[in-house]
């Protein structure tokens, strides 16, 4: 053990740990690893389902951001107050927190590729709603859908 001196101890245990005579490391124990890790990828991979849920991932991830900066137009074009405008912002997250478990659950009645459809046809709706409404409560309305689109595509 005193070649080792130089090295922390926990490098003196790894250095020095056993290998048996099939060349297999045991550790200390004698005892051999439950299974050997892998990184095969199948070969029966999906690749269309993974480009369709990276699109529905960023088209989501499109509507977290769209509204803020348009915020002062939208108030100045709609007539809206300060309050109202910070409930057409928050509606989406609150939208979120409020029915989180209820979108998991459907998630597994309905199917998650089905409910990832459906969140992504309200994120479309919501959008065409949003940007042909001409008052604030169909705005919130939009906003509500748009939220619940986002969330059953995040959750699915």
């Amino acid at each position: 053990m005193f070649k080792y001196a130089h090295m922390p101890w926990v490098m003196q245990r790894l250095w020095t740990a056993p290998v048996w005579p099939d060349g297999v490391f045991r550790g200390r124990s004698g005892v051999r690893p439950i299974a050997p890790m892998t990184t095969n990828v199948p070969e029966n991979s999906r690749w269309g389902a993974v480009v369709v849920a990276v699109f529905a991932g960023m088209i989501a991830a499109s509507h977290l951001g769209k509204l803020p900066p348009s915020l002062p137009m939208l108030r100045a074009e709609l007539g809206l107050d300060l309050v109202f405008g910070g409930w057409v912002v928050s509606v989406f997250g609150a939208t979120g927190a409020a029915l989180g478990l209820a979108a998991g659950s459907l998630a597994d009645r309905i199917g998650h590729r089905r409910l990832t459809m459906i969140g992504l046809g309200l994120l479309a709706a919501g959008s065409a709603v949003g940007g042909l409404t001409d008052t604030g409560a169909m705005l919130l309305v939009s906003r509500f859908a748009e939220g619940f689109g986002f969330l059953a595509v995040a959750v699915a």
